[in-house]
């Protein structure tokens, strides 16, 4: 009887001890960063797994809770001590006193890319009241492992002294949030031949991201910069669902255009996904519907209402 406390704590031991390494990963990565270090540091077992976690997260809490430079400190050490490849990597952190450099990014994201990253979330806002922003590191754009990638809160520039053949050419998935995007003055069209899915959320300048997405699926748009006509026309031929905000598509650029004339069919597109719609705007519902002619394979129409600033139910509207 005595020693039977001692034998359900062994029990207990080797319970945890026994789980599949999968479900370990998986426990840690249900997790906030402090649970994390807390859990690696109190257990050997879970610091062992902990090291070979190839899955990272860094959000906000952790920026609230440290200055910048413990904070990148932290997150050095932490990709230091990985024994295997990252596969997943997000730093999601806003307003960090002292701020960080454009160097401390640069040098973060080379190393990531050379540790075979696959999925990149970079959301690192300087400073929200001045608008100032880091810019996209080269590393980033040219790594050949990325392949869903998401960015917020930075400048977009094209790289000069980079192979276009190179830029994102194994993304699949590109997600842009509060962006600014740069002119391209390489003067050279850029294919990123893998990508399926293409997000913009609040940017500006997306005019200038022009490029060609030969195996683009899916484009979405919610932004309060109208998007040039010839943004939309290499993807319209190939995408399959489209997802925009209705009310910034009509401005008198677009007002002197005739869709019917100048814009290509969409062949494959099925699905259209409009937000933020309003009737009350009669020229966006004309510009709509043009758009929808255009479209001969369309079976499915989602419409979003957003009136005075009170969102309604979504309506969807199958077509056979």
């Amino acid at each position: 009887m005595a020693s039977h406390p001692r034998l359900r704590s062994n029990t207990a031991s080797d319970l945890i001890s026994q789980l599949p390494e999968d479900i370990k990963h998986r426990i840690l990565e249900c997790l906030n960063t402090r649970e994390v270090a807390r859990t690696a540091v109190l257990s050997k077992q879970w610091n062992d797994v902990w090291l070979r976690h190839g899955r990272l997260v860094f959000d906000l809490d952790l920026g609230n809770l440290l200055g910048g430079n413990i904070c990148l400190k932290m997150i050095t050490n932490v990709l230091l001590l990985r024994s295997g490849p990252i596969k997943k990597f997000t730093l999601a952190i806003s307003k960090l006193e002292p701020a960080l450099k454009q160097s401390d990014i640069d040098v973060l994201c080379r190393f990531l890319s050379r540790n075979g990253i696959e999925k990149l979330h970079l959301s690192i806002d300087a400073d929200g009241d001045t608008g100032e922003y880091y810019t996209v590191p080269v590393c980033v754009i040219s790594c050949p492992t990325i392949k869903q990638l998401q960015l917020g809160y930075m400048y977009f520039c094209w790289p000069v002294n980079t192979q276009p053949a190179s830029m994102f050419y194994g993304v699949t998935s590109l997600k842009f949030h509060f962006m600014e995007f740069k002119p391209n003055d390489t003067g050279i069209l850029p294919s990123i031949p893998h990508l399926e899915i293409l997000v913009f959320f609040d940017c500006d300048g997306i005019n200038h991201f022009v490029i060609s997405a030969p195996k683009l699926k899916c484009l979405s748009f919610a932004t309060r910069i109208v998007a040039e006509w010839k943004f939309f026309e290499l993807h319209f031929p190939v995408i399959e669902t489209l997802r925009f905000s209705v009310c910034p598509l009509y401005n008198k650029a677009t007002a002197a255009i005739n869709v019917q004339e100048r814009f290509p069919i969409a062949t494959n597109l099925q699905v259209i996904k409009l937000t933020n719609f309003s009737f009350a705007h009669t020229k966006c519902i004309t510009l709509v519907i043009q758009l929808l002619r255009k479209c001969p394979k369309l079976h499915k129409l989602e419409i979003n209402l957003m009136e005075y600033r009170v969102e309604y139910p979504t309506f969807t509207l199958h077509i056979w």
